[in-house]
């Protein structure tokens, strides 16, 4: 057996190499092992949540389908959206009836004293079980019975997992809850045809809702009067659609049909199978797979199902309002800290499953349709927020009902709708009150907003703050002490690993950053298009974490591979990222070498980033072609009788740089780089197209930087959009390098110092051929170097890009050389 049983990239549309058979046996066998383990012996809630994390950090149900029809939702993903729902279904039902604990484990012929054990937290771990576990039989090849099982044939392969689950588990645990009687059916039964109790049916109605959703397809597909019709509904991907490979035979030739977005064609086509009750409407070789339709009696549950929404408001001014590294970090800790404080509230109730999403300050999630539960929550969830910012941040916060049916397929106008509540709730005024301090003193130094309210001791001296900016020093230091451990809680671009393996330092203060700094503002382009487009709640979470994953994964590696290379250059002075922090005033020397840099925030697409001057706009040009490559698809697609390979990058990024001595006001700076960053946004925009398909082609992506050098904000700047630009990015790259070193500082000194009339640059041109001629040991290079040095005093003016290249190099290079002591 070779089938491929890969779950589809969703933004490269890359399947992952997983065959059904051998190499799935032999990771479902493992997997058993761990989650028998992970049952313990205390109860069935906290063995839940222990199942639950050994299934979220297994790669191998993240890289395999829940369909291998329509490859495009992880079985993870399905496993863990049927868990929540079922469990929110649950508790409705615990809520309304007093005795539904009772009756709904008698139905499996428990003991009194077996129904006895189970709390309320228990019967939901048992579903979240349940729930967890149910389909776990499509990716074993065997049974018993068989030596070739079907991957759609799993029922009764599920429950001889979940009973050789149980036989590797305390005996004990086991009879005390009566699991042995209860969880393999609960798991097994999940079709209609087979649902008997009021438990199953909870599992049933998530199932449903699930599976039909993970069948939604941006390319609808609806048989009429013998015509296929069909529409693509994808404003990110093209679509190559083979009508002639799923159950109906085209009439027309060719089968093949190249679709983009809001595009459509109908074509005649018969069933090759009459006596067919679920028949593929077409293939889509993008995705190697195609939806179906469904000829018989097809009901969805009915119901409702709650859900809660949460923007926490103004972060990016609750960050910057710091004048020290400590305190700009600490947050940005503090925002993380209370996103999760919620997350776990919905989770002790509901299980980890029900939060679709939490980053970035944003948090969905699905929850009972109880009233009183759902305004507890929003309650709970507004005063945490307002606790932990000591009530600066302020959140809008939306809670409601959705009927069920609509999660399997209007999932988009769902999203739709709890953005404009939260924008609504966004809208709302607010007062908050003026402070009449007696005295300027009075005024908090770091953020010069509130009053100060007490003191902080600092290693060896005592700080007046705010009550707000104390908390915020106290967890910037502590998030320093647990970042030097690696400890986290969430996914991080820090490059841990390596800084411990090479003893590196992490900075204190911004004086160990470097003498220059850069403080680097980066934003996604368009995400919009992508997160809100999304058919499904499965898609939707799988979608995200896929995300996070893999793009601070790309920042961690562009990071690490910089100071890599700063390690292999024999001279300090040629190192880019890594420093040397000098002697402080009072005598005090930095232990070692910092790695010159310090994540200020990082949530969804947003990134807030200090870091050495030197290595700041190479860092953003190699940060926005890696994303653009990571975040890629390509694919040679039919179009008529022709192959063309069409390329569309999914996900790019803008930068904003503003670089500053590094006793530069820090607030200036972060202003700036926000600043600088709409200006590559903009500019990222004109560069975008739409093609012959109407799908936008994006630029990978796009960086503008300025130097700040007094408290008058100059209207000097330089843009760069990626790959036009790269050219003249990478020369200006060159000359920044060449001005870092001695024996070719003297060539970009004369460049900066040439003027802007035609007499000049000739002059400087002739000067440069000169000398070019007048040495004989490698001349040629030096005749390229001349060249070069001419096309960078008459590159032409960017209008609205900024300066040109000799106006960027004189705004950054003479900043660089002055912050570092030199001419």
């Amino acid at each position: 057996m070779s089938e491929k049983i890969g779950v589809i990239d969703w933004f490269t549309k890359v399947r992952s190499d997983v065959t059904y058979g051998h190499e799935s046996d032999g990771k479902t066998g493992l997997l058993i092992n761990e989650i028998a383990l992970s049952f313990g012996s205390k109860s069935l809630y906290d063995a839940a949540n222990r199942i639950s994390k050994v299934l979220e950090q297994n790669d191998f149900l993240q890289s395999v389908c829940s369909d291998t029809r329509l490859p495009v939702c992880s079985l993870y993903h399905h496993l863990r959206n049927t868990a929540a729902i079922a469990v929110c279904l649950l508790v409705d039902k615990i809520l309304d009836d007093e005795q539904f604990i009772q009756g709904s484990l008698s139905e499996y012929g428990l003991t009194s004293d077996q129904i006895g054990q189970y709390r309320k937290e228990d019967l939901v771990g048992l579903v979240r079980i349940g729930s967890l576990l149910h389909d776990l039989g499509k990716v074993r090849s065997f049974s018993s019975e068989r030596k070739y099982v079907r991957f759609y044939e799993h029922v009764s392969l599920t429950e001889e997992i979940v009973r050789e689950i149980l036989s590797k588990v305390d005996p004990s645990f086991v009879s005390r809850f009566g699991l042995d009687a209860v969880l393999p059916l609960l798991a097994r039964r999940h079709h209609a045809k087979e649902t008997t109790t009021r438990l199953e049916k909870l599992i049933h109605a998530g199932d449903v809702i699930s599976s039909s959703a993970d069948r939604q397809y941006e390319v609808t597909g609806e048989v009429k009067d013998g015509n296929l019709v069909l529409y693509s509904k994808d404003p990110v991907f093209p679509h190559k659609i083979n009508c002639n490979d799923g159950d109906y035979a085209c009439s027309i030739t060719p089968h093949t049909i190249l679709l983009g977005y809001k595009q459509d064609r109908t074509v005649p086509v018969r069933p090759k199978n009459e006596n067919e009750k679920y028949r593929i409407l077409f293939r889509d070789s993008v995705v190697q797979g195609g939806p179906g339709e469904f000829l018989g009696e097809w009901s969805f549950p009915g119901g409702r199902i709650g859900y809660l929404s949460l923007d926490i408001m103004q972060i990016q001014d609750f960050i910057m309002e710091a004048d020290k590294l400590p305190m700009l970090r600490g947050g940005s800790e503090i925002v993380s800290n209370v996103l999760q404080d919620i997350r776990k509230f919905i989770a002790d109730d509901l299980g980890d499953e029900a939060v679709l999403f939490s980053d970035g300050g944003n948090l969905l999630a699905f929850c009972p349709s109880n009233a009183a539960w759902l305004n507890k929550i929003k309650e709970k969830a507004e005063e945490k927020v307002t606790f932990a910012s000591d009530g600066v941040l302020r959140a809008a916060v939306t809670t409601g009902t959705i009927p069920l049916k609509n999660l399997a397929g209007s999932f988009y106008d769902f999203l739709k709708d709890v953005v404009n509540e939260l924008n609504m709730i966004k809208q709302h005024s607010y007062s908050v009150s003026i402070i009449h301090p007696p005295k300027k003193d009075q005024i908090c130094d770091a953020c010069r907003n509130r009053l100060i309210t007490g003191s902080l001791q600092i290693e060896d001296k005592t700080e007046r703050y705010c009550s707000v900016c104390a908390k915020k020093e106290n967890f910037g230091r502590i998030q320093r002490n647990e970042a030097r451990k690696g400890r986290t809680s969430r996914i991080s671009p820090w490059p841990f690993t390596f800084i411990k393996d090479n003893n590196l330092q992490y900075p204190h203060e911004l004086t160990d950053i470097g003498d220059s700094i850069a403080v680097i503002a980066v934003d996604g382009n368009m995400m919009g298009r992508l997160f809100s487009h999304t058919l499904t709640p499965a898609e939707y979470t799988f979608k995200s974490e896929q995300f996070s994953r893999r793009f601070m994964g790309v920042v961690g590696k562009t990071l690490e591979d910089l100071m890599a290379a700063d390690q292999n250059k024999k001279d300090p002075r040629q190192r880019l990222l890594l420093y040397n922090p000098k002697s402080k005033e009072n005598g005090e020397k930095f232990p070692g070498t910092s790695c010159g840099f310090d994540i200020i925030y990082d949530g969804g697409d947003d990134l807030l980033i200090i870091m050495n001057a030197r290595a700041a706009l190479i860092f953003c040009q190699e940060l926005i072609t890696r994303v653009a490559q990571a975040f890629s698809f390509q694919n040679s697609l039919t179009k008529g009788s022709q192959y063309d390979t069409y390329q569309y990058h999914t996900v790019t990024i803008s930068c904003g740089i503003a670089i500053a001595d590094n006793k530069f006001p820090i607030y200036f700076l972060l202003d700036r780089a926000r600043s600088m960053e709409s200006k590559a946004k903009e500019a990222f925009r004109k560069r975008s197209s739409t093609d012959e398909l109407n799908l936008i082609r994006l630029p990978a992506g796009a960086v503008a930087f300025t130097a700040v050098q007094g408290a008058m904000p100059s209207s000097d700047y330089a843009c760069y959009v990626l790959p036009d630009d790269k050219n003249e990015m990478d020369m200006l790259m060159k000359i920044i390098h060449d001005g870092l070193d001695s024996d070719n500082r003297s060539g970009v000194r004369d460049l900066i110092t040439c003027g802007d009339t035609v007499f000049e640059k000739l002059n400087f041109i002739k000067y440069n051929y000169a000398s070019a001629l007048r040495k004989q040991q490698g001349g040629r290079e030096r005749i390229e170097a001349a060249r070069v040095m001419a096309d960078v005093v008459n590159s032409p003016g960017r209008e609205d890009y900024g300066t040109n290249i000799h106006g960027a190099v004189k705004m950054v290079v003479p900043l660089l050389w002055h912050t570092r002591g030199e001419e």
